[in-house]
Protein backbone atom coordinates (compact mmCIF):
# COMPACT_ATOMS: atom_id res chain seq x y z
CA UNK A 1 0.00 0.00 0.00
CA UNK A 2 2.11 3.23 -1.18
CA UNK A 3 0.55 6.20 0.52
CA UNK A 4 0.15 8.23 -2.15
CA UNK A 5 -2.38 5.61 -3.84
CA UNK A 6 -4.55 5.54 -0.57
CA UNK A 7 -7.96 6.18 -1.35
CA UNK A 8 -8.12 5.63 -5.06
CA UNK A 9 -10.71 3.54 -7.16
CA UNK A 10 -8.57 0.61 -6.95
CA UNK A 11 -9.16 0.77 -3.13
CA UNK A 12 -13.10 1.23 -3.88
CA UNK A 13 -12.49 -2.44 -5.40
CA UNK A 14 -10.29 -4.28 -3.17
CA UNK A 15 -13.48 -2.69 -0.23
CA UNK A 16 -16.12 -4.18 -2.32
CA UNK A 17 -14.13 -7.67 -2.67
CA UNK A 18 -13.33 -7.90 0.86
CA UNK A 19 -16.96 -7.30 1.65
CA UNK A 20 -18.61 -9.59 -0.52
CA UNK A 21 -16.22 -12.27 0.46
CA UNK A 22 -17.68 -11.60 4.18
CA UNK A 23 -19.86 -14.45 3.99
CA UNK A 24 -16.69 -16.76 3.76
CA UNK A 25 -15.39 -15.67 7.25
CA UNK A 26 -13.46 -12.84 9.05
CA UNK A 27 -10.74 -10.70 7.46
CA UNK A 28 -7.64 -9.58 8.84
CA UNK A 29 -4.82 -7.42 6.37
CA UNK A 30 -1.38 -7.28 5.98
CA UNK A 31 -1.26 -3.64 4.04
CA UNK A 32 2.69 -3.89 3.46
CA UNK A 33 2.71 -0.25 3.83
CA UNK A 34 5.67 1.60 1.71
CA UNK A 35 6.27 4.41 4.28
CA UNK A 36 7.53 3.88 7.73
CA UNK A 37 5.54 5.63 9.36
CA UNK A 38 1.95 4.61 8.25
CA UNK A 39 0.10 5.93 11.69
CA UNK A 40 -2.15 8.93 10.39
CA UNK A 41 -3.98 6.99 8.23
CA UNK A 42 -3.30 3.26 9.27
CA UNK A 43 -6.77 3.39 10.94
CA UNK A 44 -8.20 5.36 8.03
CA UNK A 45 -6.80 2.50 5.62
CA UNK A 46 -8.76 0.27 7.76
CA UNK A 47 -11.97 1.90 7.69
CA UNK A 48 -12.18 2.31 3.92
CA UNK A 49 -11.24 -1.09 3.40
CA UNK A 50 -14.45 -1.90 5.67
CA UNK A 51 -11.86 -4.18 7.93
CA UNK A 52 -11.65 -4.30 11.96
CA UNK A 53 -8.00 -2.26 12.83
CA UNK A 54 -7.56 -5.01 15.64
CA UNK A 55 -6.79 -7.25 12.30
CA UNK A 56 -4.45 -5.37 10.67
CA UNK A 57 -1.04 -7.54 10.38
CA UNK A 58 1.87 -5.63 10.47
CA UNK A 59 5.47 -5.61 12.15
CA UNK A 60 4.67 -1.83 12.73
CA UNK A 61 7.56 -0.95 10.73
CA UNK A 62 9.99 -1.19 7.27
CA UNK A 63 13.38 0.00 8.72
CA UNK A 64 15.92 -2.86 9.56
CA UNK A 65 13.21 -5.62 9.04
CA UNK A 66 13.73 -8.51 6.86
CA UNK A 67 11.96 -10.32 4.44
CA UNK A 68 10.93 -13.40 6.99
CA UNK A 69 9.56 -10.44 9.74
CA UNK A 70 8.41 -9.03 7.52
CA UNK A 71 5.89 -11.59 5.79
CA UNK A 72 5.45 -13.76 9.41
CA UNK A 73 2.50 -11.96 10.58
CA UNK A 74 1.00 -13.36 7.02
CA UNK A 75 1.95 -16.62 7.85
CA UNK A 76 0.68 -16.93 11.54
CA UNK A 77 -2.88 -14.83 10.81
CA UNK A 78 -5.93 -17.42 11.69
CA UNK A 79 -7.92 -15.19 9.53
CA UNK A 80 -8.70 -14.93 5.86
CA UNK A 81 -6.27 -12.58 4.67
CA UNK A 82 -5.80 -9.87 2.01
CA UNK A 83 -2.09 -8.49 1.22
CA UNK A 84 -1.87 -5.38 -0.35
CA UNK A 85 1.22 -4.72 -1.97
CA UNK A 86 2.11 -2.01 -3.75
CA UNK A 87 2.15 -3.20 -7.28
CA UNK A 88 1.80 -7.19 -6.71
CA UNK A 89 3.20 -10.53 -7.74
CA UNK A 90 5.56 -10.14 -10.90
CA UNK A 91 6.02 -13.19 -12.57
CA UNK A 92 10.06 -12.68 -12.25
CA UNK A 93 11.75 -11.18 -9.42
CA UNK A 94 12.34 -7.12 -9.04
CA UNK A 95 15.12 -5.71 -7.58
CA UNK A 96 15.88 -6.25 -3.76
CA UNK A 97 15.64 -2.97 -2.46
CA UNK A 98 11.96 -2.79 -3.62
CA UNK A 99 10.94 -6.74 -3.34
CA UNK A 100 10.38 -6.01 0.61
CA UNK A 101 7.96 -3.40 0.09
CA UNK A 102 6.11 -3.67 -2.84
CA UNK A 103 6.23 -7.08 -4.29
CA UNK A 104 4.87 -10.14 -3.22
CA UNK A 105 7.46 -12.84 -4.48
CA UNK A 106 6.11 -16.78 -5.61
CA UNK A 107 7.75 -18.61 -2.94
CA UNK A 108 6.35 -15.65 -0.21
CA UNK A 109 2.54 -15.95 -1.50
CA UNK A 110 3.06 -20.37 -1.29
CA UNK A 111 4.43 -20.13 2.29
CA UNK A 112 1.54 -17.98 3.44
CA UNK A 113 -0.98 -20.05 1.88
CA UNK A 114 0.59 -23.36 2.73
CA UNK A 115 1.16 -22.49 6.28
CA UNK A 116 -0.76 -24.70 8.92
CA UNK A 117 -2.46 -22.54 10.37
CA UNK A 118 -4.01 -21.25 6.88
CA UNK A 119 -4.47 -24.25 5.25
CA UNK A 120 -8.34 -23.24 5.47
CA UNK A 121 -7.90 -19.91 4.62
CA UNK A 122 -8.21 -17.78 1.79
CA UNK A 123 -5.36 -15.32 1.12
CA UNK A 124 -6.20 -12.16 -1.46
CA UNK A 125 -3.49 -10.65 -3.32
CA UNK A 126 -3.80 -6.88 -5.31
CA UNK A 127 -2.35 -7.35 -8.11
CA UNK A 128 -1.17 -5.09 -10.93
CA UNK A 129 2.02 -6.43 -11.83
CA UNK A 130 0.77 -6.67 -15.48
CA UNK A 131 1.90 -4.07 -18.26
CA UNK A 132 -0.99 -2.59 -20.14
CA UNK A 133 0.79 -4.05 -23.18
CA UNK A 134 0.86 -7.60 -22.19
CA UNK A 135 -2.05 -10.21 -22.54
CA UNK A 136 -3.25 -10.04 -18.47
CA UNK A 137 -5.44 -13.12 -18.82
CA UNK A 138 -2.57 -15.39 -20.12
CA UNK A 139 -0.40 -13.91 -17.42
CA UNK A 140 -2.82 -14.30 -14.53
CA UNK A 141 -3.10 -17.96 -16.02
CA UNK A 142 0.24 -18.11 -15.90
CA UNK A 143 0.75 -17.21 -12.57
CA UNK A 144 -2.07 -19.82 -11.50
CA UNK A 145 -0.21 -22.87 -13.03
CA UNK A 146 2.90 -21.91 -11.35
CA UNK A 147 0.91 -21.91 -8.23
CA UNK A 148 -1.40 -24.90 -8.59
CA UNK A 149 2.35 -26.67 -9.48
CA UNK A 150 3.18 -26.13 -5.76
CA UNK A 151 -0.23 -27.11 -4.62
CA UNK A 152 -1.85 -23.80 -4.03
CA UNK A 153 -5.57 -23.55 -5.69
CA UNK A 154 -6.21 -20.27 -7.35
CA UNK A 155 -8.45 -18.07 -9.56
CA UNK A 156 -8.03 -14.23 -10.71
CA UNK A 157 -10.50 -11.62 -10.86
CA UNK A 158 -9.16 -9.75 -14.17
CA UNK A 159 -10.29 -6.22 -14.56
CA UNK A 160 -8.03 -2.70 -14.54
CA UNK A 161 -7.74 -3.36 -11.06
CA UNK A 162 -6.67 -7.38 -10.66
CA UNK A 163 -6.79 -9.99 -7.73
CA UNK A 164 -5.27 -13.32 -7.14
CA UNK A 165 -7.23 -15.55 -4.43
CA UNK A 166 -5.70 -18.45 -3.20
CA UNK A 167 -5.97 -21.30 -0.89
CA UNK A 168 -4.91 -24.74 0.08
CA UNK A 169 -8.54 -25.49 -0.12
CA UNK A 170 -9.50 -26.21 -3.42
CA UNK A 171 -13.09 -26.75 -2.33
CA UNK A 172 -13.05 -23.13 -0.09
CA UNK A 173 -11.84 -21.86 -3.48
CA UNK A 174 -14.89 -22.91 -4.94
CA UNK A 175 -17.32 -21.68 -2.28
CA UNK A 176 -15.64 -18.38 -2.32
CA UNK A 177 -16.41 -17.82 -6.32
CA UNK A 178 -19.75 -19.00 -6.09
CA UNK A 179 -20.15 -16.25 -2.78
CA UNK A 180 -18.38 -13.40 -5.44
CA UNK A 181 -20.65 -14.85 -8.29
CA UNK A 182 -23.66 -14.61 -6.24
CA UNK A 183 -23.30 -11.35 -3.96
CA UNK A 184 -21.44 -9.05 -6.49
CA UNK A 185 -22.79 -9.91 -9.81
CA UNK A 186 -19.56 -9.76 -11.53
CA UNK A 187 -19.73 -12.04 -14.66
CA UNK A 188 -18.51 -15.40 -14.75
CA UNK A 189 -16.03 -14.41 -17.77
CA UNK A 190 -14.15 -11.86 -15.49
CA UNK A 191 -12.64 -14.97 -13.38
CA UNK A 192 -9.31 -16.61 -14.46
CA UNK A 193 -8.66 -20.44 -13.46
CA UNK A 194 -5.65 -21.98 -14.53
CA UNK A 195 -7.48 -24.24 -16.70
CA UNK A 196 -10.78 -23.03 -18.48
CA UNK A 197 -13.32 -25.11 -16.70
CA UNK A 198 -12.09 -24.04 -13.14
CA UNK A 199 -11.85 -27.38 -11.89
Amino acid sequence: MNQEKFGDSYDMVKRSLLGWLSSQGAWAVHPMFTDDDPAGYRDDYCHLLGVDSGRLVFPGTITGVNREDWLEPAEKCEHHLFIDPDTGVPLTARGKSKVLHQYLLYADLVDIAKADIRKDKLTLIYDQSVAYNQDKEQILKEKLVRLQRRQVHGLAYMSHASFLLVSKDKDLLKYAHNALLKNSGIPDNRFVWPIATGN
